[in-house]
């Protein structure tokens, strides 16, 4: 991994990274996994063991996408880009898509883009999640 992904990871709240890699999960292609599990022969014929998978929160995913859809179209391509080719450079994620080419984002607008983003997405979830406790405690009442 890349020196600069580690500086921006660092910044951000370590809950926040995490449901931003398991909004990332959800969508990347990975099978969606609440409770299986594999058996591994590595102990050889006369044992082994089973190895669970992380299991992707789908609810915590869809409010996460539901947060981004509320971005604008440059900061949901710098989320998602981001987030889904984290192995990528920085200079790669700046020309990934046709929204941040015609932008012509550098490594270093793009890292602006890309903190600002993730501003809004958390200011966006903190709404979210107010509104959704204010709705429950309506309910209740």
């Amino acid at each position: 991994m890349h020196k600069l992904h580690d500086e921006i990871l660092e910044r951000l709240p370590e809950d926040f990274v995490r449901r931003m890699r398991n909004w990332s999960a959800s969508i990347g292609g990975c099978a969606v996994s609440t409770a299986s599990s594999t058996w591994d022969m590595a102990g050889g014929s006369s044992g082994g063991w089973y190895q669970a998978p992380i299991p992707v929160l789908v609810g915590e995913a869809v409010d996460t996408q539901t947060a981004i859809y509320k971005l604008g179209p440059l900061q949901q391509d710098v989320i998602a880009i981001f987030w889904l080719y984290h192995a990528r450079t920085i200079a790669w994620m700046a020309r990934a898509t046709p929204v941040v080419r015609e932008q012509k984002l550098g490594p270093t607008s793009f890292c602006q883009h890309l903190n600002a983003a993730h501003d809004r997405l958390q200011s966006e979830l903190v709404r979210m999640g107010e509104t959704a406790a204010k709705r429950r405690k309506e309910r209740l009442t």
